[in-house]
């Protein structure tokens, strides 16, 4: 018996939603989305989108968020302990969802982060008692929770909970999911409702409110409360409804039970599951009657949602998410021509007729859709209503449905025609009528029982084929052909040339608007002439649907509409004849992209495609654009935000942004630009800006909807600072610092002058010592000595020579003491001198000799005056004394990298006291003199070698610098 039942159920439920139907519903472009899209499963219980325009899916195998270009999966590793999403609320900037073993966790959506709900152990202690399923939100924001057969448990932002509306027994709750209602309640937001009894309560906040509303009592299944305008409710019981509103409550048991209902367009939508899919209902009234529209069909509809431009989402059990959007044209006419190829149309005030298949044409108006001809052996091309005649056909031959309804011939209806001719095209100009064949133009009188005349095009020189033609002058026409544009006069074809267009260019329309001829051309796109020369050309580049037009049509409202087989564009014309183009495609709604013809009534287009005929009001909106959402902004690998202060080095600049215009499907045209610079297009969603400079930058960026408008730019700001090196602190740092360095540098170089000065003067110090010291009164006396014997012993010419050479000695060494330097070939001379006077003091006990290197110019080498002398003196004082055998001393002088090698040898012999005073006080003062030349370098000491076989002296003279 219950299984009678249940049939009996499933079937008054067809009967209801199936069978009876108002009028037709809203027209949806339908797509569905599946796992072959990216879903992650097809089993979906909620669907929301949340407020920066992101479509949020609750799905068995994860969380989900869809923004036009991908479906994204949060699961277990975005923290998500587990993954089978029941149910999903948005309150503030952050969405709740709950897991199937009653795990609440929280999505900021913002950020993309997802926690734990902080009071879950409150939730936790009902886990064993009951499954939980559903939550919601009070209007002070603490999450109710529905605990079956226990009551409602209301946790507080604090973590505090309580369990309201507690049952002692089995309960039955209704839940809601809009956030507003009066009328029933007074005032506040219904979020739970409690069935008891007959009595409806509702808790909000920390009050609850009793409904003084009367229902019969029903403990099965899950229960629901949706509320819509103008204070109607509806209250869902499984296999039991409640219709509310301030007047009513009506009790229905043939509705399935109800997963969403809404207001939407003049109408409600209602979901359901049992594979009842998604339905529309044209008021309230018909809800409550069970008169629906199908949406979509059997499908379990878990969820939907209404987004911000109007489209409505809905989820499945089995099929995953469906979005629906509203058309921008309808097929509520000619829906007997749906899915079938119409090649031709017209209409006038009351009826629409209309070709199928080039073969049958029908007449469709407010009493119904009749055939009223057929032709299987020609196609009808073209066809057109004549008043007062009734419809041309232009089939072979052409025939009219005349106002009695009955069919007659064109050849048998004008006296004297008996060609049989086959039009392509039919037009009505200046009162008169041209059947357009492929060789023939034949013109007839506005009632059609005349023929005028008749043009073989094949006896002139045209040899190609007339499309379309349209009245140019009083007696002339312009033809347009497939070898360009011909001027049609008195039977008479002639070429027309075009400049600025390439030769043999096909035309398949042209008509006159204004003072301009418009040209379809096929491959050249919309052609504009002003008198005989190109003025204007638009291609796809400038924003048309194709190159490849088929057709014009100017409506009476001043629009411009291309017809081609990939849709239409449309075209608006300003004063100063600039324009702004719309195309229109399947992506808009049209059943098919190949447009074969277009009328007009009042302000509506009709519009005849390879699949059905649709209609377009002029009027129409355009689509609104979506706001472009930056998704991340990051810098050398470093995220920031808008207008952050970024570091010198943070200078290549990625951005992440995505236009939420799910009506593109991806497919999103971009523009942006940084501070002033010109708009740059792109298809990508993502811009890298490399090396920047520091400075301010102010990033613009936009998108263009299927209506080809570009939106408002959203903006972000960003700068960059400059180096630390280059702020103000770090030039008054440099400055301090510089004039820190120029204060030591001053002092340095005062410490240095003094210094020198110090050295020059213990340098001429010790010169004078050295001078003392080579000018010993030892010396002079022994000097004075030989002379004196040279004048005892009579030798005059010995002491006068002795005499001259020691004057000239005594003079040397003079000028030396007031010189700094003086060249080595007057130190060179000196020391001979000194030598002659001692070898001949000594009686030529030694002999001497100088060795000079070549490579030395003795005459511009500079050394220091008397710094060799006091090395010689040793050689003799201490060397030559006492020696009984021949005394040598050599001087060699050899060139270095570094100055020049100075080496004294002597084959002296010295007592052992002698060893450690062999360098004399002269020789101590002329080490200071070389330390000092040599930069005070504790490496440059005078090497002496004392030995058996007679002591060496070395040292070096450094180059002056």
């Amino acid at each position: 018996m219950s299984l009678l039942k249940h049939s009996l159920y499933v079937i008054l439920l067809c009967i209801c939603y199936i069978g009876v139907t108002a009028q037709s519903p809203p027209d949806f472009i339908i797509k569905q989305y599946t796992v072959d899209d990216g879903l992650p499963s097809n089993e979906c219980h909620r669907i929301l989108q949340d407020s920066l325009g992101y479509i949020w899916i609750a799905t068995d195998r994860g969380l989900v968020r869809y923004d036009g270009y991908e479906f994204r999966t949060f699961g277990p590793e975005a923290g998500l302990r587990n993954s089978s999403i029941v149910d999903m609320s948005i309150h503030g900037s952050k969405i709740y969802v709950m897991t199937l073993y009653g795990d609440l966790y929280v999505v900021d959506y913002a950020s993309l982060t997802i926690l734990p709900y902080p009071w879950q152990r409150q939730i936790d202690k009902y886990k064993d008692l009951s499954r939980i399923y559903n939550f919601y939100f009070d209007s002070i924001g603490s999450v109710l929770i529905e605990i079956p057969g226990y009551g409602v448990l209301r946790i507080d932002g604090n973590g505090k909970s309580d369990l309201v509306l507690k049952k002692s027994g089995r309960g039955n709750y209704a839940s809601m999911r809009h956030s507003h209602f009066e009328g029933i309640v007074i005032g506040g937001s219904a979020h739970t409702i409690e069935s008891n009894s007959g009595d409806l309560w509702m808790v909000d906040g920390l009050d609850s409110f009793r409904i003084n509303r009367k229902f019969g009592v029903h403990t099965k299944g899950l229960n629901r409360l949706y509320l819509l305008p103008q204070n109607r409710a509806v209250y869902s019981i499984r296999g039991m409804n409640y219709f509310v509103d301030e007047n009513s409550v009506v009790c229905d048991s043939l509705h399935s039970g109800f997963t969403g209902v809404s207001d939407y367009s003049s109408g409600i939508l209602h979901s359901h599951l049992e594979e009842l899919g998604l339905l529309f209902s044209d008021s309230w009234t018909e809800l409550k009657k069970s008169v629906s529209s199908h949406l979509i069909s059997n499908e379990s509809v878990t969820d939907f949602c209404i987004d911000r431009e109007g489209a409505v989402w809905a989820s499945t059990l089995r099929g995953g998410v469906y979005k629906l959007r509203q058309s921008d044209f309808s097929s509520e006419i000619g829906y007997r021509a749906n899915g079938q190829y119409i090649s031709a149309i017209d209409i006038n005030e009351k009826d629409l007729y209309y070709v199928v298949n080039n073969r049958l044409v029908f007449r469709q108006n407010a009493e119904g859709v009749e055939k009223v001809f057929e032709n299987i052996d020609t196609e009808i091309s073209d066809i057109q209503y004549v008043e007062g005649v009734g419809l041309v056909i232009a089939s072979r031959p052409p025939v009219i449905f005349g106002e009695d309804r009955k069919i007659v011939s064109l050849k048998d209806r004008v006296d004297g025609l008996d060609l049989e001719i086959s039009p392509n095209t039919i037009k009505e100009l200046a009162g008169l009528y041209h059947f357009i064949t492929s060789r023939n133009i034949y013109t007839f009188d506005s009632a059609l029982k005349r023929h005028i005349s008749s043009t073989y095009l094949a006896s002139s020189d045209f040899k190609g084929r007339p499309y379309d033609m349209v009245q140019h002058g009083s007696d002339d026409h312009l033809v347009a052909t497939d070898f360009g544009l011909e001027l049609y006069e008195k039977g008479v074809l002639d070429e027309v040339t075009i400049h600025g267009l390439r030769d043999s260019v096909r035309i398949n329309s042209v008509l006159l608007f204004r003072d301009k001829c418009f040209l379809a051309t096929q491959g050249e796109g919309l052609i504009v002439l002003r008198d005989d020369t190109v003025e204007m050309q638009l291609l796809e580049s400038d924003g048309l649907v194709s190159n490849n037009l088929e057709g014009l049509h100017l409506s009476r409202k001043g629009g411009l509409y291309l017809l081609s087989k990939n849709g239409f564009s449309e075209i608006s014309f300003a004063e100063d004849w600039s324009y702004d183009i719309r195309n229109f495609s399947v992506a808009h709604g049209l059943p098919s992209n190949e447009i074969n013809d277009v009328v007009e009534r009042n302000d509506t287009l009709y519009i005849a495609t390879s699949n059905g005929i649709v209609t377009f009001d002029q009027n129409y909106r355009p689509a609104a654009s979506s706001e472009v959402v930056i998704e991340n902004m990051s810098g050398s690998g470093f995220v920031f935000k808008d207008r952050d202060r970024l570091k010198a080095s943070t200078n290549n600049i990625k951005i992440e942004f995505k236009a939420l215009d799910y009506s593109a499907e991806g497919d999103v045209s971009y523009e942006y630009r940084v501070n002033s610079t010109n708009w740059v297009k792109t298809k990508s969603t993502t811009v890298d800006f490399i090396d920047l400079s520091p400075d301010k930058y102010t990033f613009h960026v936009r998108s263009k909807n299927r209506d080809g408008i570009w939106g408002s730019s959203t903006v972000v700001n960003w700068s960059i600072l400059k180096p630390v090196w280059s702020r103000w602190y770090a030039w008054l740092a440099y400055l301090i610092l510089g004039g820190a360095c120029v204060y030591w540098l001053y002092r340095r170089r005062i410490a240095q002058i003094k210094e020198r000065a110090h050295v020059e003067e213990e340098i001429r110090n010790l010169e004078k010592s050295a001078l003392q010291a080579q000018m010993s009164p030892h010396f002079i006396f022994n000097s004075l000595n030989s002379i004196q014997s040279f004048i005892t012993s009579n030798q005059k010419e010995e002491a006068m020579s002795y005499l001259t050479n020691f004057a000239q000695l005594i003079r040397a060494y003079l000028k030396a003491s007031v010189e700094n330097e003086i060249s080595l070939d007057e130190e060179v001379r000196l020391l001979d001198n000194y030598l002659s006077l001692e070898r001949l003091r000594l009686d030529g006990r030694f002999e001497y000799s100088f060795s000079i290197d070549h490579d030395i110019n003795v005459y511009d080498t500079m050394i220091p005056s008397m710094l060799i002398q006091p090395f010689v003196e040793n050689a003799v004082v201490h060397g030559m004394k006492g020696m009984r055998t021949q005394g040598i001393i050599r001087v060699s002088i050899v060139k270095e990298d570094k100055g020049l090698s100075v080496l004294i040898e002597d084959n002296g012999h010295y007592s052992h006291e002698h060893k450690s005073d062999h360098t004399s006080y002269g020789s101590a003062i002329t080490q200071k003199r070389l330390r000092h030349l040599h930069s005070q370098k504790s490496d440059m000491d005078i090497d002496t070698r004392v030995s058996e076989a007679g002591t060496a002296v070395s040292f070096t003279i450094p180059f002056a610098s």
